[in-house]
């Protein structure tokens, strides 16, 4: 599984929409097969090592194409899950982390927010 993330475009209102739209269609061949866009990130899924390199090769491709270019130090390659939105993607699918939600731990958290009013 791979992660590439592309940094800001200065002075473009609406950057990370334009962005997604942008991938959208010049990703579209490989869309929804191994390829996810969302916002500035573009998520890379694979089976096997070997089919990731090719996935890769294949979307470096339709990026050069269309003159765009990869910030290395943004980039994750070659890993087997990652946390992403919350969530740990995997090849075992995708588990929500629990952690990233800290009302789901009860509702003891609402004691403390200054924000509810229960006087109502």
């Amino acid at each position: 599984m791979g992660n590439i993330q592309f940094h800001a475009w200065s002075g473009l209102c609406n950057a990370p929409s334009t962005f997604q739209a942008t991938m959208n269609e010049l990703l579209s061949p490989y869309l929804n097969c191994f390829v996810i866009v969302f916002f500035d990130d573009i998520l890379i899924f694979s089976k096997t090592f070997e089919e990731h390199i090719r996935h890769l090769e294949m979307v470096f491709c339709l990026l050069q194409q269309g003159q765009f270019f990869l910030k290395y130090s943004k980039c994750v390659f070659g890993e087997s899950k990652i946390e992403y939105l919350g969530h740990i993607i995997s090849g075992a699918g995708s588990r929500f982390l629990p952690k990233s939600m800290p009302c789901l731990h009860g509702p003891h958290h609402l004691l403390r927010s200054p924000y509810v009013d229960f006087s109502a």
